[in-house]
C-alpha cells in the first residue's frame, strides 16, 4: 500500500514538472538568447587572435537594455580589451532582467 502511494506521488510530481516546464505562451518564434547575441557581437574579428583563449565575463544589463561589462577574467589583456570594446553598452534584443548579474564563459578556439 505504501509503495502505491509513493508511486502515485512520484507520477504526480513528474507530470506537474512537465506541465510547469511547458511554456503555453510560446508564440512559435524562437526566443532570442543573450549568449547567441553576445556570440554574434564577439564573432566579427576573432581571426585577429591566433591562439586559444578563455574568459569569464561578468556583466549586467541596464534599464536601456545595454550590456554593462563589470569584469573579464582572462590572462590575455588584449583579449580582455577586445571583449570590453565589443560588448560594453551594446543594445540587447533578448529579454534580460535589468540589474541582474550575468556570468558568461567565452572561449576562442584555434581553427
Amino acid at each position: 500500500m505504501n509503495t502505491i502511494k509513493t508511486s502515485v506521488l512520484a507520477i504526480a510530481l513528474a507530470l506537474g514538472s512537465i506541465t510547469y516546464a511547458n511554456n503555453s505562451f510560446y508564440s512559435g518564434t524562437e526566443p532570442n538568447s543573450i549568449s547567441k547575441e553576445i556570440s554574434k557581437l564577439l564573432d566579427e574579428q576573432l581571426e585577429y587572435f591566433k591562439s586559444e583563449f578563455k574568459a569569464q565575463v561578468t556583466f549586467t544589463v541596464n534599464k536601456s537594455h545595454e550590456i554593462v561589462v563589470i569584469d573579464v577574467d582572462s590572462d590575455n589583456e588584449k583579449f580582455v580589451n577586445y571583449i570590453k570594446s565589443r560588448l560594453n553598452y551594446k543594445k540587447l534584443k533578448a529579454e534580460a532582467t535589468s540589474g541582474k548579474m550575468y556570468f558568461l564563459p567565452v572561449s576562442v578556439k584555434k581553427y
